[in-house]
C-alpha cells in the first residue's frame, strides 16, 4: 500500500534538489519501483536524474527504495555541507555509490579526491556516477583497515550496510559473502602521493574502531573528520572523543539518526 504522507514527503525532496517533472517521475520510482506489487524491476534497474538547486549532478541510483535515502542525506539535507575551508584533499572512506565524493569534489572543485568502496555491485553505480559528471576521482577497489590484507564481506539487503563479517554491526544478510581487499590509510595516502590531507569522510559500517581506534599516527595528518559511528558498533560518542580529543580534535555530534550518530572532528590545536 502507498503511504501518502512519504509519498509527499519524497515530492518535497524532489523540489528541494530542483528536479524537473521528468527527473521527479524517476526519482519517486526509484523508491516506489521496488516496493509495488508486480513490478519486475526489484532492485536492478539504474536511473538518472538531474539536481538543479544547491550542487548540480547527474546522480545514478538503483531502483531499491535505498539509495534515494542516501541522495536525501547527502544532495537535500546537505549532511556533509560543514564548514570546513582551505580543503585540498579528501579521502571517502566507504564510497557506496559514490554520492559523498561527488558531493563532496562539487564543493571542492580544486580538492584531490581518492574514493575507497569494497563491494562490486556499489563500484558499478560508484564508477558512472564519477564518470557522467565529469569528475577526477580516484576509485580504489577495497574496504579500509588498520592493516593491508584480505577480509570477507556480508552483503545485506540493505546496500548501505553490507558489513565485514566481524563487524558488530546487524544488517540483513543476503547470504551472500564476497572476499575483499583491505588497505590502511597510510597505503592510500602513499597510492595519492599525500604526506597530509584535509578532509576524511568516514563511513565504514562499524569498522571506526579498527580505522580510528588507538590513535593510529596518520590522524596527526587530517584537519577535518566527519562520518557516521554505528550504533551497537561498539564505538560511541564518548570512544571517538577518546580517540581524537588527545590529538588536538574538538568532536561534535551533528545528527542521530536510527542506528548511527553523524559527527564532525575539527582539529583544533596541531
Amino acid at each position: 500500500m502507498v503511504n501518502l504522507g512519504f509519498m509527499r514527503s519524497l515530492y518535497s525532496v524532489a523540489g528541494q534538489l530542483g528536479l524537473g517533472w521528468t527527473d521527479t517521475l524517476r526519482w519517486m520510482w526509484s523508491y516506489y519501483g521496488s516496493r509495488l506489487p508486480r513490478t519486475k524491476t526489484r532492485q536492478t534497474g539504474i536511473i538518472q536524474i538531474r539536481t538543479r538547486r544547491g550542487l548540480e549532478a547527474r546522480l545514478n541510483l538503483r531502483v531499491n527504495g535505498c539509495d534515494c535515502q542516501v541522495v536525501k542525506e547527502i544532495f537535500a539535507e546537505g549532511i556533509y555541507a560543514v564548514d570546513t575551508r582551505n580543503v585540498r584533499r579528501i579521502l571517502d572512506l566507504g564510497g557506496n555509490i559514490g554520492l559523498a565524493s561527488v558531493f563532496l569534489a562539487k564543493q571542492y572543485p580544486q580538492a584531490q579526491v581518492c574514493c575507497v568502496e569494497p563491494v562490486p555491485d556499489n563500484l558499478l553505480v560508484l564508477r558512472r556516477n564519477i564518470e557522467d559528471n565529469q569528475l577526477p576521482i580516484r576509485v580504489v577497489a577495497a574496504a579500509v583497515g588498520a592493516r593491508d590484507g584480505r577480509t570477507k564481506f556480508n552483503l545485506s539487503s540493505d546496500p548501505r550496510q553490507h558489513a565485514a563479517s566481524d563487524s558488530k554491526v546487524i544488517i540483513e544478510p543476503t547470504g551472500t559473502v564476497i572476499d575483499a581487499d583491505v588497505i590502511s590509510v597510510p597505503s592510500l595516502m602513499r597510492i595519492m602521493g599525500w604526506d597530509e590531507f584535509d578532509l576524511l569522510k568516514v563511513d565504514i559500517e562499524g569498522a571506526e574502531a579498527e580505522v580510528l581506534g588507538g590513535r593510529p599516527q596518520w590522524l596527526a595528518k587530517v584537519r577535518y573528520i566527519i562520518g557516521e559511528g554505528h550504533i551497537g558498533a561498539g564505538y560511541t560518542v564518548d570512544a571517538c572523543r577518546r580517540d581524537l580529543e588527545p590529538l588536538g580534535f574538538k568532536v561534535d555530534v551533528l545528527k542521530v539518526m536510527d542506528g548511527a550518530w553523524v559527527f564532525l572532528a575539527r582539529r583544533i590545536s596541531f
